[in-house]
């Protein structure tokens, strides 16, 4: 599979910059305030324990996280596949439901009881389905150059981290569910309406192709011949009007009726041996990911942490991780996806030996939580950066959303795994995940890097 093409950004019309640049800022806005509540599960869990005496179990409490966790990877695909190919969508409206979803979770977690299983469940449910808001948004990447595109979609993910602190920051806020939840659902109900003004109605590459089409009409319009004399000024002028005018006709056929069809083009890339690979990589990270953020709580307590001191560092971690967002999009850019890739690999597998071994003091514990905050923010930053520099932005919410999905649902074996940290058997469980994601985690990185190689060898000899 060959790097996609993807635009420029030489000579743009400054109110068209600023208007990717908003566009830029609101996205990631809203990566950093809905995209990955339910990861911030660690602080909403004990508070239900710890402050309101909560009457369920520790398996319940893995059953409510699984949800959240689950529709958190599958919303992209549904959303992805709204957003490329079910008429009436589009970017706009799929975002806006996905944050409706969102916004109905937040309230039934303000006002629910705190031992009510079944609405905590549907409530994470619904909150994880932000995530389908953030996939529609990412395409936005393609606006930029190939050379911008690793750091910009990076700092999404880092804006992502940053939402995983949102639960603890209302649990320091007020004590009071109803206050701090009930008072998140404005916030949110801002973002949809701003969603609903600032996004466009089918998908950003749209705008690359209206600003190809202005500058064809530019160049057709200064073709028209200048007339010799003045007989020849009305047909002129004429032929300028036509060209013009079907210019504009055309740009409001596209602007309405534009809808990517499910060709021949985006199978060939699914069933292709790159995708398949990527999806296999990113899969394979995936159920440790969701199994650690699921039980470092537990864990965590029963290797001394009585007061929630670590575990609210894992939430504060999880969120200052951004900050490295940029630096990491720039390690994508300049040293290729398959050396990305090994070290979100590395890092993730760390984290997960740290956790399980008895020895290491408390305290030592912050070193493998920041290992697997980075190594988070690098597996997704990566796996998006991967589909839209190989794939091209046309099928972009396809490509993640059909990948989420298969990840979704290879991630419930996080359950079983969750039972047996619950039961005792969680440094076991730590390190089997831990050898499994370097034992087939780096064999794809080092076929990618190879890759890449010869792809940069080619270029080059063709220059």
């Amino acid at each position: 599979m060959s790097i996609a093409k993807t635009t420029t950004e030489t000579k743009l019309p400054f109110v068209e910059m600023r208007r990717r640049n908003l566009v830029l800022a609101f996205t990631f806005t809203n990566a950093a305030l809905s995209a990955g509540l339910v990861y911030g599960w660690p602080a909403l869990r004990r508070t239900l324990v710890v402050n309101e005496q909560s009457s369920l179990t520790e398996a319940q409490f893995g059953m409510i996280f699984t949800a959240g966790s689950w529709s958190n990877l599958s919303a992209r695909f549904f959303a992805g596949l709204a957003r490329d190919h079910i008429s009436g969508c589009g970017t706009r409206t799929t975002a806006c439901v996905c944050l409706l979803a969102a916004l109905a979770g937040t309230l039934g977690i303000a006002f629910c009881g705190e031992s009510n299983f079944f609405v905590l469940l549907l409530s994470m449910f619904g909150i994880g389905i932000s995530s389908g808001a953030f996939l529609v948004m990412l395409p936005v990447a393609g606006l930029f150059s190939l050379e911008r595109q690793g750091m910009i979609l990076s700092s999404f993910t880092g804006g992502f981290q940053i939402s995983g602190l949102v639960f603890l920051l209302l649990a320091a806020f007020s004590s009071d569910r109803r206050a701090s939840f009930g008072g998140f659902s404005v916030v949110l109900g801002f973002l949809i309406l701003g969603s609903f003004y600032m996004l466009p109605k089918d998908q950003f590459v749209k705008w690359e192709w209206e600003a190809d089409k202005e500058k064809e009409s530019e160049k057709e319009y200064l073709s028209v011949s200048v007339p010799e004399n003045e007989n020849d000024i009305e047909g002129d002028v004429a032929v300028a009007v036509t060209v013009l005018s079907k210019t504009r006709d055309e740009d409001d056929v596209s602007d309405c009726n534009y809808k990517a069809p499910m060709d021949t083009a985006i199978l060939d890339q699914i069933r292709s041996w790159e995708y398949f690979l990527l999806l296999l990589w990113f899969s394979v990270q995936m159920i440790p990911m969701q199994y650690y953020v699921a039980t470092i709580g537990l864990q965590l307590e029963r290797k001394g942490d009585d007061d929630g001191t670590y575990t609210n560092i894992f939430s504060i971690l999880f969120a200052a991780s951004a900050i490295a967002a940029p630096l990491i999009g720039k390690i994508t850019d300049m040293a290729g996806l398959g050396i990305s890739h090994a070290l979100a690999s590395g890092l993730n597998s760390l984290s997960m030996v740290i956790l399980g071994l008895e020895s290491v003091p408390l305290p030592a514990h912050i070193v493998g939580l920041v290992c697997y905050d980075l190594g988070r923010m690098m597996t997704f930053g990566t796996f998006f950066t991967n589909i839209g520099k190989r794939f091209g932005y046309t099928n972009y919410g396809t490509l993640v959303g059909f990948g989420s999905i298969v990840s979704a649902i290879l991630s419930l074996i996080q359950y079983p795994l969750i039972s047996l940290a619950i039961k005792g058997h969680a440094n076991s469980v730590n390190f089997v995940c831990g050898g499994i994601m370097t034992g087939i985690g780096l064999p794809y990185c080092y076929w990618l890097w190879r890759r890449e190689r010869a792809e940069y060898k080619m270029t080059e000899s063709m220059k």
